[in-house]
């Protein structure tokens, strides 16, 4: 299960790497999940309702006053994790 879970963080850790370039991925080293720092402007809330109508879901938290996306891989394919983190980067952007 270990190596099952380190390549879907490592599948999603590059994936937010080409799809969100600038923004910041945190807490890789521990749990199944993490997190996305986003700009300190983002509106975190329309993100989420924008994330939620691609289908992916995605929560919320503020650390520092930056918005962080916590981003969970437990029970995501390997494979749909890619178009995940693209349709995630799109409701960022929009």
């Amino acid at each position: 299960m270990r190596l099952r879970y380190r390549r879907r963080r490592d599948r999603l850790v590059a994936a937010v790497g080409e799809h969100l370039p600038d923004n910041e991925v945190g807490g890789a080293a521990a749990g199944l999940h993490v997190t996305v720092a986003l700009a300190p402007d983002v509106d975190v809330d329309a993100v989420l309702a924008r994330a939620s109508e691609r289908g992916v879901g995605v929560f919320a938290a503020h650390h520092a006053g930056r918005p962080l996306l916590l981003v969970g891989y437990a029970n995501v394919a390997e494979e749909a994790i890619e178009p995940a983190v693209r349709a995630l980067a799109a409701a960022v952007r929009a």
